[in-house]
């Protein structure tokens, strides 16, 4: 029998902000988290959120937030359009987890933004997997 492997785990807070790759899409994306992680070591499929310039029309839940201050460290270049997307596929496993660089915190830092996109993703059914977010 193998022996069990114990791997460092970490928890992780809604609105956590980091950049990352998204399943089909090429580069790096500025993600947020939609709920708290306790233990990385058990994600499967995390659902996220990220940051757009350009919300084109391949999103599944489209959320402009120009109106909102966000900070420019947290984009590699910053433009003036601003808004949350997510497909039903946007999602991070635990090895994405395991190495994000924490940018800051979506709910700590801008808590009117962060109800207001509680309030729409609840208000716009997208999928079951955003039932457990934003404390709904």
């Amino acid at each position: 029998m193998r022996k069990r492997v114990n791997r460092p785990s970490k928890s992780l807070q809604k609105g956590a902000i980091f950049r990352s790759e998204l399943p089909g899409v090429s580069g790096d994306h500025v993600c947020f988290l939609l709920q708290d992680v306790e233990d990385t070591s058990i994600v499967d499929c995390l659902p996220v959120c990220n940051l757009t310039s350009n919300p084109g029309n391949q999103f599944d839940f489209v959320l402009e937030v120009s109106m909102f201050h966000l900070p420019d460290r947290w984009f590699d270049v910053k433009k003036r359009a601003s808004y949350v997307v997510s497909n039903l596929n946007d999602c991070i496993n635990e090895w994405v987890l395991k190495r994000v660089n924490i940018l800051g915190n979506l709910v700590q830092y801008q808590p009117t933004l962060w109800s207001y996109i509680c309030y729409s993703i609840r208000n716009n059914h997208i999928s079951d997997k955003f039932n457990s977010i934003c404390d709904c």
